[in-house]
């Protein structure tokens, strides 16, 4: 009868730690994988700016009312703002009460929406940066490889269509381009023609921007709702722009296509500027959304690269010059690798100290909790990365000391 019993219970024991190896085994490959945990940002900053404008004018004029909006929200707890030349920079960090902090931003932006029309003619629209308190996936670089100047223009359309490929990987959480310098039409016109109509510079480009569709023509209010009224023809070509009519002095409307020559270009000075190894160039950074393995969306997004690479025109490369899986394995790597050496080393010592079985005991408790712990990640709602590796390891030390006070009691007793 005692035999049948200790059958029994070491055919469980085997069943029971050939389910634990399946299961941690079956973690180690379908878990999501990232380099660092997905935190969630309770801090944030605000810019406004304001080009041209003396740090005592946008303290005034742009950092204030801002500032008086934002303290209306009553889960924020440091409202602070820094006023430099041509821009406003306001950071904020909530209550730690907060937990879900994706409404309270969401306010803020209501605010700053709300304020914006009551700002100075010149301030650009604050925006809130709240979803940049993480690395990138991948990052890749458009830039120009032939003998003749390069052409922001045609590079920053192409990195606005790498930065759609990229966004069109499932996956992808956030997308952005650096070093865009920005379109503009320039409007040439000979004074001289000017004066002879009865116009000036100012009064053609006052024209000009009252045309322009984009522009708020008013709100509607109601209970509980508040709607913005825009006005459509907004200018998408610079024929648009060619066929707005200019009111004379004598009465007559004259196009501005025959008064003016009308170009399309980059702004000077550009509004951001980027280079990789000293020549100009236009990054396009994508990052995976929470849940994901980065090996298999790297990998994602590298296939795309490879097909835009392939339907670039002569004269412009693209070159990755960033991916966050190859850091993330190797340190899964090297993690292994110091949790199989700590491994050995115990076992050895165990086995010189305590004998083989002890040694056989604590060394198979190690594996067993390591498989354990990860089996209970997706459960608990864990991800594998670099933080819960290491609360791995620290709880593995505590274990190995429990095993071996457990396996010395056994001893003595037996």
């Amino acid at each position: 009868m005692k035999r049948l019993e200790w059958l029994f219970n070491r055919r469980l024991l085997a069943l029971a730690l050939g389910l634990l190896v399946v299961a941690g085994l079956s973690a180690i490959q379908t878990l999501p994988r990232a380099e660092d945990p997905h935190l969630v940002a309770r801090m944030a900053t605000v810019l406004a700016p304001f080009p041209g404008a003396t740090p005592e004018q946008v303290e005034a004029l742009v950092a204030r009312p801002i500032e008086d909006e934002l303290r209306t929200i009553a889960e924020i707890n440091v409202l602070e703002s820094t006023s430099r030349q041509g821009i406003a920079v306001i950071s904020l960090e909530l209550e730690d009460a907060v937990t879900n902090v994706t409404p309270v931003w969401s306010r803020v932006r209501d605010k700053l929406a709300d304020v914006a029309p009551t700002l100075p003619d010149g301030v650009q629209t604050p925006e809130l940066l709240d979803d940049r308190g993480y690395a990138f996936s991948i990052v890749a670089a458009l830039r120009w490889t032939l003998d003749s100047p390069p052409n922001p223009q045609l590079m920053e359309r192409y990195a606005e269509r790498l930065e759609a490929a990229l966004r069109n990987v499932p996956g992808t959480e956030y997308t952005h381009r650096f070093g865009v310098a920005g379109e503009q039409v320039e409007v040439k016109v000979d004074p001289l023609e000017l004066n002879a109509l009865g116009l000036s510079v100012g009064q053609l480009a006052a024209t000009i921007e009252a045309s322009d569709g984009r522009r708020t023509a008013g709100e509607v209010v109601t209970d509980g709702h508040r709607l913005t009224v825009g006005l459509s023809g907004e200018f998408d070509a610079l024929d648009r722009l060619r066929d707005i009519e200019v009111a004379t002095r004598q009465g007559q409307t004259v196009r501005l296509g025959e008064l003016a020559e009308l170009r399309r270009g980059v702004q000077d000075p550009p509004a951001a500027v980027a280079l990789i190894n000293g020549e100009r160039a236009v990054f396009v950074g994508a990052r995976m959304a929470p849940g994901q393995r980065i090996d298999s969306w790297v990998e994602k997004a590298q296939e795309q690269l490879a097909v835009f690479a392939d339907e670039l025109p002569v004269g412009i490369a693209v070159e990755e010059v960033f991916e966050q899986a190859s850091y993330t394995n190797q340190r899964l790597s090297d993690v292994a690798g110091s949790l199989l050496m700590g491994l050995v080393l115990v076992v050895a010592i165990l086995f010189l100290t305590m004998g083989w079985r002890s040694a056989v005991t604590v060394g198979l408790a190690i594996p067993a909790t390591a498989l354990l712990t990860l089996a209970l990640f997706r459960p608990l709602g864990i991800d594998i990365h670099q933080m819960s590796i290491t609360g791995i390891i620290v709880a593995l030390g505590l274990m190995v000391d429990n095993a071996i006070v457990m396996t010395n009691a056994l001893r003595e007793r037996f």
